[in-house]
């Protein structure tokens, strides 16, 4: 029996290096596009519509398909059910609850609805100096303490009050 927890315990382990290999790999390069749901927008540029991988550092890339990433959708931690093309349902991402940073790339300049919402264990984000939207809810219900703001920003919905430090 304690040969089977020792065999047990190392794959455990080994899994969990593993993984953290990945997650910091990812953060250091970036994610591959396949790791989102996205949408070309006007100007011939991305929107993140869905992040849909379980990794806890969320980078998200410069560019996908060679055009550069200029948005940030709607609670994309979230994934709309269908049925004749009408709305049933939405299944959440479990790694919602676990993503504890996330990297934005410098093309960002829109932030939409509850983006990030509900992400409780999200304690670091940056703000790219393009950014000049971000919609209502974007940060609630996680953790981060402080933002600053780029000063070209134009539009800041609402919903960041609990942030307790915001430049």
């Amino acid at each position: 029996m304690k040969i089977l927890r020792n065999i047990v315990l190392t794959v455990f382990v080994i899994i969990s290096l593993v993984y953290l290999i990945f997650n910091i790999v990812f953060w250091n390069k970036g994610m591959p596009e396949q790791f989102f749901k996205y949408e070309l927008i006007e100007n011939n540029t991305v929107q993140i519509d869905q992040y849909k991988d379980p990794f806890f550092l969320l980078n998200i890339p410069d560019t996908i398909e060679g055009k550069p990433v200029t948005s940030i959708g709607s609670q994309i931690f979230e994934e709309t059910l269908f049925d004749n093309g009408k709305i049933v349902d939405t299944k959440r991402n479990i790694m919602q609850r676990y993503v504890t940073a996330v990297h934005l790339p410098d093309t960002v300049e829109e932030i939409h609805f509850a983006a990030f919402e509900d992400c409780r264990s999200l304690r670091t984000i940056n703000i790219p100096p393009k950014l000049s939207y971000t919609g209502w809810h974007i940060l609630a219900g996680t953790r981060v303490k402080k933002l600053v703001f780029p000063e070209g920003i134009t539009e800041i919905a609402g919903g960041i009050d609990r942030i307790t430090d915001v430049a």
